[in-house]
Parts: structure tokens; C-alpha cells; sequence
């Protein structure tokens, strides 16, 4: 695992923690917003891990995207 995946993940991780501390105090749409960070940063480290940089929200989306179809085009035959 590199360490720019290893990084991401516990930025991760933290936001994970954080949702969960928000729940019980019926914080819901925060709570949201801190889990959607929390992907955020797990699929940033997988395209860093692949060499892959993106700037932005949309940057990673959008790479991500590209990665999962390139991935289940060579997976499906």
C-alpha cells in the first residue's frame, strides 16, 4: 500500500468517526456530508495509488469513472 492510499485512508477513517459521533445527536445531513467525505478520500487514494492525480471533486469523480470502465471492459473480455 502506498503512502499517499495509506494517508487518504485515515482521512478517511476520521471522517467515518466523525459521522458517527454526529448521529446520535440527530445530525443526519452533517453526518452525510462527513461519510460522502469519507468515500472522497478512499477512491482518491485508490487513483493515487494508481499514479492517478486529480484536483477536484469532479476531477476524481470523473477518473474514477474512467478507471471502473476501463477496468470492467478488460475484466469482461
Amino acid at each position: 500500500m502506498s503512502e499517499d492510499l495509506s494517508r487518504c485512508l485515515l482521512k478517511a477513517e476520521d471522517e467515518c468517526k466523525v459521522a458517527v459521533r454526529l448521529l446520535p445527536a440527530q445530525l443526519r445531513c452533517e453526518a452525510v456530508n462527513h461519510c460522502y467525505y469519507s468515500f472522497f478520500w478512499i477512491v482518491r487514494g485508490l487513483l493515487l495509488d494508481k499514479d492517478i492525480h486529480a484536483k477536484t471533486h469532479s476531477g476524481v469523480e470523473t477518473q474514477f469513472s474512467n478507471l471502473y470502465l476501463m477496468l470492467r471492459h478488460l475484466l469482461s473480455g
